[in-house]
């Protein structure tokens, strides 16, 4: 058997990874749904919430593992995990959500006069932790590397074999946005955003891609770029 042309864009690549990237993440997601919206004796499980984020990575890993065989399995592991970005990059990744935060920060309380309390940073109810750093750990495992590793790990370099950047990026972010639909339906934090906060969440999205896109060159090949990158736009989205 001849090896796989790894270079050559791939559309089966493609449906396959989204297929299961959503496949998995809304059944695991799927019984929260239930739970919320109609009265079947059980609670609605933090867990199931986390371990759906983990759908892109086992869609990437699936899908690779299925139509590129051990070939395609060397190269994705080998790039998005063991070739480390630029300090650059990785410093720039982890200062920017800290500026975002303080300059938040600043303006809600200069012009609402209402002062976050500093203790509650970082604390989510939808984590079962209340210590800071394995609240941080666990967002970056299950939606840092789980979400990254799969639309950017995946989808977007698939994507850009055809495609020129930006239309590749809008992509990523129409098929990204969608895979969320289920937490709609449960979320409380989701549902509270209502049509202009929706909207706005959407553009949010589309503005997160641009500046994952923005970063490609050098970051979003690795995964552990993007992990410190993601949190420039994704997590100031409430989960």
């Amino acid at each position: 058997m001849g090896k796989v042309d790894l270079l050559v864009f791939n559309r089966n690549r493609i449906i396959l990874f989204v297929v299961l990237s959503y496949g998995i993440s809304w059944l695991i997601w799927i019984p929260n749904v239930i739970s919320y919206n109609f009265n079947v004796g059980w609670n609605l499980s933090n867990w199931l919430h986390i371990f759906g984020g983990l759908g892109p990575l086992m869609g990437a890993i699936i899908s690779t593992s299925i139509l590129d065989k051990k070939q395609g399995m060397k190269k994705y592991f080998q790039e998005r995990f063991l070739k480390l970005p630029s300090a650059k990059w990785i410093l720039i990744g982890f200062l920017m959500p800290i500026l975002f935060f303080v300059l938040i920060y600043l303006f809600l309380g200069i012009f609402t006069g209402e002062w976050t309390n500093l203790s509650e940073i970082g604390l989510n109810s939808k984590v079962p932790f209340t210590n800071i750093f394995s609240i941080w750990l666990l967002w970056c495992f299950f939606y840092g590397v789980g979400e990254e590793s799969g639309w950017r790990g995946f989808l977007m370099p698939e994507l850009t074999k055809k495609y020129k950047a930006r239309i590749s990026t809008l992509y990523t972010a129409f098929i990204w946005a969608p895979w969320h639909l289920p937490v709609f339906f449960y979320d409380k934090d989701f549902i509270a955003m209502g049509l202009l906060g929706t909207f706005g969440w959407i553009v949010g999205i589309i503005f997160g891609s641009f500046l994952h896109a923005c970063m490609h060159a050098d970051v979003m090949e690795n995964t552990i770029g993007k992990v410190a990158n993601y949190f420039n736009s994704h997590r100031m989205m409430r989960r």
